[in-house]
């Protein structure tokens, strides 16, 4: 469903719609794509260096 909270997430990954229709119509084709955010809990990183 446009605008549920999946759509609010994925908005949040763009960087913005000046015209509200834009975005309607951004959610409308993420529904139509069938998008969904998937989140990845990382507990062990091997084979790389991180600066944190």
């Amino acid at each position: 469903m446009p605008g549920d909270a999946v759509g609010r997430e994925l908005l949040g990954m763009t960087p913005g719609f000046e015209d509200p229709s834009d975005e309607a119509a951004y959610l409308e084709q993420m529904v139509e794509d069938r998008r969904v955010v998937i989140r990845i809990r990382v507990s062990r990183v091997y084979g790389t260096a991180l600066d944190v």
